[in-house]
């Protein structure tokens, strides 16, 4: 009876060691997994119980999700960089037509198509990095796919992002044709004659979210 009792709030004890799943449940709750099928379609969704203090902040910032990065991957050195400028496609609806619609010059006409953006988008930027752990971040190494599904999992808008990593000058290495490393274009592939870069070196790429691809 005493054991019973000193367990009723050891939340932890009791999903650990007596896979409760009562507890489970009303913890992924305020993860916004409460559902079954929901925690199956995030790899290890367990592993975010840790973070629920990050997840019931509201609204989720930039600094939360760059707690949560730098924890959940071992990330020393990474940033949130917001208003990253994109370009947007306007709707037909909102297009400049003469004598229909959007003329009004300073109000609502834009010419073209397209119209720039800074408000849907953001950079994850991670680094200086070593190469070891500049080349596990590269796509589509498996945590180069976990940073896709947390990102996707915490944000609540439905943002665009876009990753950058930067590799510490002296650990770049010039081009190798055919080889395992130094040899994705775009990637990893620098071509210099001296025996460093003279900076450091900056690969940006999308994002996947690959969530929908377990459940």
């Amino acid at each position: 009876l005493f054991f019973q009792s000193w367990m009723k709030y050891r939340w932890h004890l009791r999903i650990a060691e007596e896979e409760d799943e009562g507890c489970l449940e009303r913890l992924s709750c305020l993860l916004g997994l409460g559902l079954e099928e929901f925690r199956h379609a995030v790899p290890r969704s367990r592993r975010l119980l840790r973070y629920i203090g990050l997840f019931t902040q509201f609204p989720r910032s930039a600094l939360s999700l760059r707690a949560l990065l730098s924890d959940a991957l071992d990330l020393p050195h990474v940033d949130v960089v917001p208003c990253i400028l994109q370009m947007m496609r306007i709707p037909d609806e909102q297009r400049c037509l003469l004598g229909v619609q959007g003329t009004t010059q300073g109000d609502d006409c834009y010419l073209g198509q397209e119209i720039e953006d800074r408000m849907g988008k953001f950079r994850i930027s991670a680094g200086p990095l070593g190469e070891d752990k500049f080349h596990s971040l590269l796509p589509p190494t498996p945590q180069f796919r976990e940073v896709g599904d947390l990102v996707h999992v915490f944000l609540i808008d439905p943002l665009e992002y876009e990753m950058e990593l930067v590799l510490k000058r002296e650990e770049a290495q010039t081009m190798v044709l055919g080889g395992e490393k130094w040899s994705g274009l775009g990637y990893d592939t620098w071509i210099f004659s001296g025996p460093r870069l003279e900076t450091e070196a900056r690969v940006t790429f999308q994002l996947v979210r690959e969530i929908g691809a377990h459940a």
